[in-house]
């Protein structure tokens, strides 16, 4: 047996590499900017000393800082002295010259490759210089910034693993939620406690918990539809095993028999044309698309409809009429489309009076198609609007048989197909039963709303 194949990225790395990328851009970046202060120092601090060692200094003085410090051949720095008039009277190394700034403070020289950097100043008579290279000035500087911004860097490797373990512990409470949730059994129905749920994932919790109470609800019309569906087969089927009864009593005669048979007709045709409906329902309830979708010419098929009640409609002298502004196509199924047309023209024949009207028009309303059958039946209270489309719902005072089905797979129809169904009262007439849903343009049809526009 294979084993379940899992979804998609995992969130637990993408999290992680998104986390461990911005903790180390974040630690490289202080770094840098750590590195960058510190060169900035440790070169003010270079010329501190440039500058102390020109206020000592004197002519005759060895090269020596505050502190004594001799400096070795990289880092020596050069003193020069010179009179008034610029001649040089002092320097700590005869074969080097460098020329003074221009002005007393700091400035830089080159000398051959070399670049220095030299402190003037003015003591007494005489100018005192003091010069370094710039390039072991470099290094130094370099050296104590690297080491200052070292520990920074050393802190990228221990802040992965403090991410790691982190979000590691915040996934820990949405696998205790996965087994808490786990742990329930198919019949519990009631939603999830989010007592201890994380805020992270409230919204996750309650769109489950939306889904329980959609399932539940789901559960409980199936059962009050088994319920239902057992109860009106209930009916004809005792009817028949009366009438089947009858017909195997010892007292069943020719009399007898005469008076079952059509009973029996009328019973088995009663349970067939209730399973029939039952299997409708499932199908259109089955939340498929339809597949064999054509684009269907609804004024043609209101007219097939139309034709199937005629004969009730002359038996009971009602105007059956249709009206039709303009071609008008619908994309679907033209048997789902015949179905709910013929059932909502069947309800109005059925439940209009004697010599009533039942008027059926199809038109154009911009890019929907709109179907209206209107009877003069009297309408239905408005409380019980509502409810005409539950499975079973029979009005009161109604005397008309059926299924309490015939609405209910209109309803299921218009959904599968994307249609909107309404049922209104007309006030002084009856009911009204409005289909509405897209429009297909036909080529013909574009161009001549394109001829009119």
């Amino acid at each position: 047996m294979s084993a379940t194949k899992r979804g998609g990225p995992s969130v637990r790395r993408a999290a992680l590499a998104w986390m461990t990328l911005i903790l180390t851009l974040i630690s490289l970046a202080a770094a840098a900017v750590a590195y960058e202060i510190d060169l900035a120092d440790a070169d003010r601090l270079l010329d501190e000393e440039l500058r102390l060692i020109a206020f000592y200094a004197g002519p005759g003085l060895s090269a020596r800082s505050p502190r004594g410090h001799v400096y070795d051949g990289n880092h020596e720095v050069l003193i020069q002295v010179r009179d008034p008039s610029g001649a040089l009277v002092y320097t700590s190394d005869p074969g080097i010259a460098i020329p003074p700034p221009p002005s007393p403070g700091f400035g830089q020289a080159r000398r051959g490759d070399e670049r220095w950097r030299s402190f003037l100043t003015v003591e007494g008579v005489n100018a005192v210089q003091v010069s370094q290279r710039v390039s072991p000035r470099q290094s130094l500087a370099r050296t104590a910034a690297l080491e200052a911004s070292l520990p920074i860097l050393m802190t990228i490797p221990l802040g992965w693993i403090v991410v790691a373990w982190g979000f590691g512990q915040m996934l820990n409470s949405l696998s205790r939620l996965a087994g808490t949730i786990a742990a329930r059994g198919v019949e519990s129905h009631t939603p999830i406690d989010l007592t201890d749920v994380p805020a992270e994932f409230t919204t996750l919790v309650e769109a489950m918990n939306a889904l329980i109470g959609r399932w539940r609800l789901s559960l409980d019309q199936q059962k009050q539809f088994l319920s239902d569906a057992a109860h009106e087969l209930r009916t004809p089927l005792t009817a028949l095993r009366l009438q089947i009864d009858l017909l195997q009593s010892d007292r069943a005669g020719r009399t007898e028999l005469d008076a079952a048979l059509p009973e029996l007709a009328r019973g088995a045709g009663r349970a067939s044309t209730l399973v029939d409906q039952l299997l409708r329902m499932a199908r259109y309830e089955s939340g498929d698309r339809p597949s064999e979708s054509a684009d269907v010419d609804i004024a043609a098929l209101v007219l097939a409809c139309m034709a199937d009640f005629v004969t009730l409609a002359e038996s009971k002298e009602i105007d059956l009429g249709l009206v039709c502004s303009e071609p008008a196509r619908l994309r679907g199924v033209e048997r789902d489309f015949h179905l709910l047309v013929a059932n909502l023209i069947e309800n109005a024949v059925r439940y209009t009076p004697r010599g009533g009207v039942v008027d059926i028009g199809v038109r154009r309303d911009g890019d929907s198609v709109v179907v209206e059958v209107a009877d003069t039946g009297g309408g239905i209270p408005e409380d019980l609007l509502p409810r005409v489309f539950d499975r079973f719902f029979r009005a009161p005072g109604l005397v008309a048989e059926g299924t309490g089905l015939g609405l209910a797979i209109c309803r299921a129809i218009a959904r599968r197909h994307g249609l909107s169904l309404a049922l209104r009262n007309s006030p002084g007439r009856g009911l009204v039963a409005t289909v509405r849903g897209p429009a297909v343009t036909t080529p013909a049809s574009a161009s001549e709303a394109a001829r009119t526009a």
